[in-house]
């Protein structure tokens, strides 16, 4: 193989790798927008989980106070 076929299959190569890691770039920053956005869906559903936790405790304090009465 001659000097200059290998030098254009390392640049076609090269060319490739670029390519790829635009590719997985891009991926990179959907993903993140994704992560971020379940991120503050976890926070919210475990503030909706707390706030029924609390709920539940207080309704079953009503609930027992009404039968003990």
């Amino acid at each position: 193989m001659n000097k200059e076929l290998v030098i254009k299959y390392l640049n076609r190569f090269r060319q490739l790798l670029e390519e790829d890691k635009a590719t997985c770039l891009e991926m990179k920053k959907k993903f993140d927008a994704e992560l971020s956005q379940l991120d503050n869906l976890r926070v919210d559903l475990d503030n909706i989980i707390e706030s029924h936790t609390k709920n539940i405790k207080e309704l079953e304090e009503i609930v027992l106070a009404i039968g003990l009465s």
